[in-house]
């Protein structure tokens, strides 16, 4: 936290502006189109984590919401 701090502050932005702009880059929703390069579908349309970086309870959770049909993740 400190280094965002300075940074932001090297920038001549406070600590409000860090807060306002860090919460309009987490909040909101993302496309399947977004992060499906992290997944493959096999030719029955399951699909499988590829990206190892990915955290699997949270891949699992996006891969379900994809199979749904979402086109948006919230």
């Amino acid at each position: 936290m400190k280094e965002m701090i300075n940074i932001f502050t090297a920038k001549g932005l406070s600590l409000e502006d860090l807060v306002v702009l860090s919460g309009a880059h987490t909040i909101g929703s993302a496309h399947c189109s977004a992060f499906s390069d992290r997944f493959q579908e096999d030719s029955k349309g399951k699909l499988t984590l590829i990206d190892a970086s990915l955290d699997g309870n949270y891949a699992n959770e996006l891969m379900q919401k994809m199979s749904s049909g979402m086109q948006a993740i919230q």
